[in-house]
Order: C-alpha cells, then structure tokens, then sequence
C-alpha cells in the first residue's frame, strides 16, 4: 500500500478540516466540482447503514434523493447490497467509503479512482464524511435516538432470521486456502440442521476424506471440481459450475475443490458434522 500522507497533509490544510468537529454539521465539499450533494448525501447514507444508525438515515435518505441518488440504489444499499444500478460516480464514492468503514483502509486502486475523478480534495471530502457521520452515529446509537420507524430492520426474528453476505464471517478451515462460516445451526449438535459455507481458493483442494453425515451441497460462486475414492488424482475430477445441487451421501471417500477460481459453497445437513481423513487404502488417519 503506497503512503499518500504528503499530499493528503497538504490538502487538510488547504481545506481548513481541523475546525471538522465544530463545524460538523456544516461540513460539506468546498470545492463544488468534486462532490456534489447527491455523493455527499450517499456517503452519510452509507455511514448510516454501516452503522445501522436509524434517525440518521430516516434524516437523510430523503435529502439523498433529493440530491439525485435512484431509489433503487438506496434501497439496495439499506438491504445491505451492493447497489446495481449506480452511475460510476457513486461506485466509486461506494467503494471508497465501504473499504474505509469495513476494512480501516482504502486499496490503492479504490483511491486512485477517487482521486482522478475528485481530486486530493475530494478524498478528504469523503473521510471527513465519513468521519463525522461515524461521530454522528455513534451518539445516536449510544443515545437511542429513535426514528419515526424501523427504516432498516428486517422482519422480526420470530418470522424469519436473516444473514447477509456482509455478515458472514470466515474462518480458516482445516486444509490451507480452504475458509468457512457457519451460518445457521451448530455442526456439533446431533439431529439438529446446519448450513455453512466453504470458500475455496483458486488452486486448493481438500484431499480425500469422509462425512459421518449426508450433505446437501450449492455451488454459489465458481466451478468446483470433484472426484472420487481414497486415491488423490487432481487431473481425474468432475467440474460442477455454479448453480449445481449435489448430495454427498454419508461415509463415501471423496475430494474436491478449486482449480483458477474462486469456489463458494453453501452445505446443508444434520449434525453431527464431521470430516474424517483417510489414506491410500480408505482408512482413516490417526
């Protein structure tokens, strides 16, 4: 990651944000061409939802579309998805601002893009949103600010429990390049259902092995590619493309994973989950 501090410096600065904590509600783009109104409201709106602040996306949401910003997009954004029908403008102010909220940094290329389109002042329009809106957030949260209505809950959980991607949260697996997330049920729990998910990545398989317990098995992202029997043969394996249903059945010796992509699966079944290793001959490893 390259050090951007010079320049970045130079145009807080220039742009006078030391006076950002009081003057925050004020705090808008001083150079009009690089953030409108429509970006700026997205970028609060995108605070809000990282935040699930309600009172502030009940207070701007209808100032954002106002400004511009596709109900559509707004919509997406509160249901936790990436929007699908944002201008290239707002991809990559949504870049930007989810990078810097979720993983406390910016890529080079998601700066870059900012940088070209708004320049040096631009990128600090957008932290010092972010910023403050964080600020903003968190005392409405801590307070318990209430909005006129639940703008961004669900369904309450006795009808139904969701999880969204950006909830789910891997860990790494047994075999290198293999993660996994338990996302319903617990794998430990007999006659009680689970569903997790693998995620493979490009060049990782699993060598042969056993479930105690028949899965149900969706290939959501990627090929993945599967063979059969104690004997680990990468070249002897079946590709199964993303959209594919399969059922491992319990106790049968299998391996499998991914070849130049990423493979994502979602597996369902009864627990007790359990992988068994085996050698050349089928048996199991000590």
């Amino acid at each position: 990651m390259k050090a951007y501090l010079g320049a970045l410096a130079a145009a807080l600065v220039s742009l006078g944000t030391t006076a950002l904590a009081q003057d925050g509600p004020r705090f808008r783009p001083l150079s009009v061409s690089e953030l409108n109104p429509r970006l700026n409201e997205f970028a609060i709106l995108i605070t809000a939802r990282h935040w699930s602040s309600q009172y502030e996306w009940y207070a701007h949401h209808p100032l954002a579309l106002k400004a511009g910003l596709a109900p559509g997009v707004a919509s997406d954004l509160a249901q936790r998805r990436r929007p699908a029908a944002m201008q290239d403008d707002e991809a990559a102010v949504y870049d930007f601002c989810t990078e810097l909220h979720e993983r406390k940094f910016v890529s080079d290329a998601t700066y870059k893009a900012v940088l070209e389109r708004f320049g040096e002042r631009g990128v600090v329009d957008l932290i010092g949103v972010s910023g403050y809106y964080t600020l903003v957030s968190m005392v409405l949260n801590v307070d318990r600010h209430p909005a006129p209505e639940n703008l961004l809950a669900g369904p309450p959980t006795q009808v139904m429990n969701i999880v969204r991607e950006a909830d789910i949260k891997f860990q790494p697996a047994r075999y290198p390049g293999i993660q996994s997330a338990v996302i319903s049920g617990n794998l430990t729990s007999p006659g009680q259902p689970y569903v997790q998910r693998n995620k493979f990545s490009p060049g990782t398989f699993s060598p042969p092995h056993f479930h105690p317990e028949t899965r149900y098995i969706v290939v959501l992202k990627g090929t993945w590619w599967v063979g059969s029997g104690p004997k680990w043969d990468k070249e002897n394996t079946t590709p199964v493309p993303a959209g594919s249903f399969v059922v491992h059945h319990a106790n049968q010796i299998h391996y499998d994973g991914a070849k130049d992509e990423e493979v994502v699966l979602q597996i369902m079944g009864i627990g007790p989950s359990a992988t068994i290793p085996v050698d050349e001959s089928g048996q199991p490893k000590r």
